[in-house]
């Protein structure tokens, strides 16, 4: 018998742990869907009595019993009832304790996001703030070098990767240098050019924590003029400037282009001096992106403690022990709430600035 009683114990316990557990779910999905709809439904209810009253619940008459007294509508609830709200009293009493909810699912999601960034799970708003200047000096004769600094702009939050994809016409212009003195970036993986079919691509960044000046410049790209007429310098939409916010946010908000107009006259012999490309054609998958070249040289960064903000250090990788089932599931559920609080951030964002522009 006692060991009838022992499996009875251990099986209530085990069943009272389950639907601790299921309360605990739904009243965080509970929470976070009021945390994103809540203002809206706040908003609505009185706007949905005023057209059908008849098909709005009273909250206080729904969660009440039969026989027990309404304090909203100071009535009595029963079955026959319809438990709509009976006044403006009543109304406004529902309006007030649903905003009040939705207030209070916000601020649970706050408290949420401030204990994750505590443990180092950012769920902070990474908005895509970063430009690229564009030059003055758009006319250029013929035979003429000149320079286009890669240069950013806008950097609110910390950047360590950058890659840099333009496309021009070969026909009227030709890169015969990139040269990265004075570049914020320390690390450079990939330098391409292909003056054939008018491409470059130039990526690389630096080690924690980043760049973190409002501009700065990553590089200079010299072309020289080919044939007279019009042409233009496009960044293309493979572009990216990375954010150090730990999910990698690509920041960069726009893909400039430089309209060009080549004159037919000569440059002098001062202009024309052409400076020997200095690149090295790289075949390899870089922030994402393939190259167009055919396979050059792969470059090991094994012998670093820490390249664009990761550390990859051998020692440490070998030391490194394989997480357990459990460690595994609660690394997926962490960065599921990140996931759900950044999405929820991003909305209640997204409204306000409707409202404050």
């Amino acid at each position: 018998m006692s060991f009838l009683r022992l499996i009875k114990s251990t099986t209530q316990g085990v069943w009272s742990l389950i639907k601790l557990g299921t309360f605990i779910v739904f009243s965080w999905i509970a929470a976070h869907l009021f945390a994103l709809f809540g203002v809206f439904v706040a908003v609505g209810y009185p706007i949905a009595w005023l057209i059908a009253p008849k098909r709005v619940l009273c909250l206080a008459c729904r969660a009440g019993k039969p026989g027990q007294r309404c304090e909203f509508c100071q009535r009595e609830i029963s079955h026959r009832h319809d438990r709509t709200p009976s006044s403006l009293r009543s109304l406004l009493l529902n309006t007030a304790t649903l905003a009040i909810l939705a207030l209070t699912s916000i601020g649970l999601v706050a408290v949420e996001v401030a204990v994750l960034n505590q443990f180092g799970v950012s769920t902070t708003l990474t908005k895509k703030t970063v430009s690229v200047l564009i030059p003055n000096d758009k006319q250029h004769k013929l035979g003429e070098v000149f320079p286009l600094n890669l240069e950013v702009t806008g950097v609110q939050t910390a950047i360590n990767a950058i890659q840099m994809d333009l496309s021009y016409d070969p026909e009227f212009l030709k890169v015969v240098k990139i040269d990265k003195t004075d570049s914020f970036a320390t690390i450079f993986i990939q330098e391409e050019v292909n003056n054939t079919i008018g491409y470059l691509r130039l990526s690389g960044g630096l080690p924690n924590p980043g760049f973190t000046q409002p501009a700065g410049k990553f590089a200079t790209v010299y072309f020289q003029t080919q044939k007279p007429g019009p042409t233009q310098v496009e960044f293309l939409p493979s572009s990216i400037v990375l954010a150090n916010d730990g999910r990698g946010t690509n920041v960069l908000k726009e893909f400039a282009s430089v309209n060009y107009l080549i004159m037919p006259e000569r440059a002098s012999a001062l202009e024309e001096i052409e400076v020997p490309v200095v690149t090295e054609e790289i075949d390899a998958s870089v922030l994402g992106k393939d190259t167009l070249t055919n396979p050059g040289t792969k470059l090991d960064f094994s012998d670093q403690t820490k390249v664009l903000g990761k550390s990859i250090s051998a020692t440490e990788n070998e030391a490194q022990t394989p997480a357990s089932f459990w460690t595994t599931i609660g690394q997926g559920f962490v960065s599921f709430m990140s996931v759900v609080d950044h999405f929820i951030l991003s909305v209640l964002d997204s409204v306000v600035s409707i409202f404050t522009r």
